[in-house]
């Protein structure tokens, strides 16, 4: 259970977001105002695009990684 927040809504960020279960999971907590989720392997990204899609509370799905700088990896 997260702390009170006198009412005010989240702003929420994750990086591997997956297919959007920790999300899904908070949203049922409390309200979430704005969340960047970013999730680099094509085939979750999908899933996670499809589940955010669902719900009401705005989310921006990101078909990146978080790291320290540009470049393209690969995924196994």
């Amino acid at each position: 259970t997260l702390p009170a927040r006198d009412g005010r809504p989240l702003r929420y960020l994750e990086g591997g977001a997956y297919v959007g279960d920790s999300w899904l999971a908070l949203r049922r907590q409390r309200e979430v105002d704005t969340a960047w989720l970013f999730e680099p392997d094509p085939a979750n990204f999908e899933h996670l695009v499809r589940n955010v899609q669902a719900e009401t509370s705005p989310a921006l799905c990101l078909p990146l990684a978080l790291a320290d700088g540009y470049r393209v990896l690969r995924f196994d």
